[in-house]
């Protein structure tokens, strides 16, 4: 029944003088509640504005309540097992239904229960001619509002030269996708609280039929993520599943951007294994019997936003296996994902050697043969936050370690921003009367530090410019700043450098 009613290009023309969507559905059971909870809990009681019963199965006694009256009649919870939600929950429960994965079916009951049709979408005869040439449609996927109405559908077509897919705004009954775009399984992402981002409706459904909470922009990597409505994920935990391929990652990152800016609890990029093949994706996993509960815990990850510190994260299992590798800026010193102290007396050249170092990381044509004790092991994107340096003086700097201007080879791998010409230095830490806090300035550079890609080195010079408070006085100051930037180094993976200044040489 459920396919039938779902595939609109088959349904019969509506005759029906009244047909309800879903939010409709539920509003006129709420109408009804107290005979709705009579039909279907006969031994339960009403009491004042509740109505009791003893558990889900509707043994007499009283720690099961529903809600009569409030913004949402209909709200249950049951006391004795910590179980809740909302009347669509408990009709859920009482059938043996999933709320999320079995809505359909849940809302047909309700409708038949007031007697009452629920929206079937209209018939089309156009819509296949328009791509007849296509031949039939391979898949099919409904996207629903949060309510559980009809909003949109996409069809895939498997034709000689691959797969297309074809999306359908069913409000406006023409053949293009709605505007803002909605995300895929609307009604599931209202009723949890973690949920997983793939690439497809394949890959969604797929973790979907496996207990998963999972969702989707339509058009996956292709998805203009300025076009999509990322609002159902506001107060989520995501996890962002991209497939193995750099289109798939660079999606991540688009997307993870988007999710952070509306306001998502959480938003994680997970690591596809690198054994797998190109675009591996979570139906592929699903298919193989990939374990991912367990490679949820240990894979590397990216943290665009955290939720804060979950002690069952970090269980026995992150500890698995070999050890990972550890890699080095350079030879044997200056480790990656970690903050390294470059401290010197004043005058010594500690600014100049900083920039020899950017230039080799940067543009990886052997600079130097050897610095700081061994060769460079890492070439990417450097980041240099001078204090105390104009541009000018930089200008200058750079014009006599690069005569040969190798650093406009690849001019974005180089970023060097004399702070005394953009603003000034920014504060990493300031005191406050609750103990030192995170500056919103240098939560917003962090921002911008995630999004690069490839970043190698950043260096903060000097350090004393970027903390307003003393950090030498006050050691909460010191560690927090430490621990600040172990986690800025630790979420990027690049070697983080601070340039410390020691009393200058006496004349």
């Amino acid at each position: 029944m459920k396919n039938g009613w779902l595939n609109f290009n088959t349904a019969a023309e509506q005759q029906a003088p009244e047909l309800l969507p879903a939010e409709d559905i539920k509003r006129r059971i709420q109408d009804r509640l107290v005979d709705y909870l009579t039909a279907m809990f006969p031994n339960g009681k009403r009491r004042g504005n509740k109505y009791v019963m003893g558990n889900i199965q509707g043994d007499k006694g009283k720690s099961l309540e529903v809600s009569l009256d409030g913004s949402e009649p209909g709200l249950w919870h049951d006391f004795e097992n910590g179980e809740g939600g909302d009347i669509v929950s408990l009709t859920a429960a009482v059938q043996g239904l999933d709320a999320q994965r079995d809505f359909p079916e849940l809302v047909r009951f309700m409708a038949d229960w007031l007697g009452m049709p629920v929206v079937s979408p209209p018939a089309v005869t156009s819509y296949q001619d328009d791509y007849e040439d296509l031949g039939q449609h391979t898949g099919k996927w409904d996207y629903y509002d949060a309510e559980g109405s009809l909003i949109a559908c996409v069809y895939r077509y498997d034709t000689p030269d691959g797969k297309e897919f074809r999306p359908w705004d069913v409000k406006v009954r023409k053949t293009k996708a709605p505007n803002p775009r909605p995300l895929y399984n609307q009604p599931g992402i209202k009723n949890s609280t973690d949920v997983w981002l793939v690439e497809g409706e394949k890959a969604a459904q797929a973790l979907i039929d496996n207990g998963y909470c999972a969702t989707t922009a339509m058009n996956g990597a292709k998805a203009p993520v300025e076009k999509t409505d990322w609002s159902p994920l506001k107060d989520k935990r995501v996890m962002i599943w991209p497939d193995h391929d750099e289109a798939g990652l660079a999606y991540a990152h688009s997307a993870a951007r988007a999710i952070d800016d509306i306001g998502a609890m959480s938003v994680v990029i997970l690591k596809p294994p690198a054994a797998k093949p190109e675009k591996w994706d979570a139906a592929d996993a699903l298919e193989e019997g990939f374990s991912i509960d367990e490679w949820k815990i240990t894979t590397d990850r990216k943290t665009i936003k955290s939720a804060g510190l979950c002690l069952k994260d970090w269980n026995a299992l992150r500890y698995q296996g070999k050890a990972p590798e550890q890699h080095f800026l350079v030879e044997g010193s200056f480790p990656m994902g970690v903050v390294s102290i470059l401290a010197a007396m004043g005058d010594t050249g500690k600014g100049m050697l900083t920039l020899k170092l950017a230039l080799e990381v940067a543009c990886g044509e052997g600079f130097l043969a050897e610095v700081l004790g061994g060769r460079i092991q890492q070439h990417g994107t450097v980041v240099v936050f001078t204090a105390e340096d104009d541009q000018a003086e930089v200008h200058r700097r750079l014009e006599k370690l690069d005569p040969g201007n190798l650093r406009l080879n690849n001019p974005d791998k180089l970023l060097v921003i004399p702070l005394p010409n953009a603003g000034g230095p920014f504060p990493m830490v300031k005191d406050t009367p609750d103990g030192p806090a995170t500056t919103r300035e240098f939560t917003q550079i962090v921002r911008q530090l995630q999004q690069i890609e490839d970043l190698k080195l950043v260096v903060f010079d000097p350090l004393s410019s970027f903390v307003h408070a003393d950090v030498n006085a006050d050691p909460a100051v010191g560690s927090y700043l430490t621990g600040l930037l172990a986690n800025l180094a630790s979420e990027t993976g690049a070697a983080v450098m601070v340039v410390h200044h020691m009393r200058k040489p006496r004349v």
